[in-house]
């Protein structure tokens, strides 16, 4: 990914899950109808499962987002002093 699209993607968290939720329903939702056949019994199934993804892309869209968004986070160095340390192992 583009590091300027994961910069936004950080500044704007609320906007980017609303949009990648909205996309990936839409896509599950167009791919359901215009792409499967509903002539057959598995065509039938194979929309009802594609739907039943689309109503998760919430939930899709919150790890993706998450996921980005850490990337950026470092963990801080906890660094020890080693007068700190003997006086917590005199304790």
């Amino acid at each position: 990914m583009n590091q300027p699209v994961q910069e936004w993607i950080k500044k704007n968290p609320i906007i980017a899950f609303f949009a990648v939720a909205i996309a990936i329903s839409f896509a599950m939702l167009f791919s359901s109808i215009n792409f499967v056949p509903r002539d057959g019994t598995i065509g039938q199934i194979l929309g009802y499962y594609i739907v039943c993804l689309g109503t998760y892309s919430p939930v899709i869209a919150a790890i993706f987002i998450t996921r980005i968004i850490r990337l950026f986070i470092r963990k801080p160095e906890i660094v020890y002093d080693n007068h700190q340390l003997q006086n917590n192992s005199q304790l």
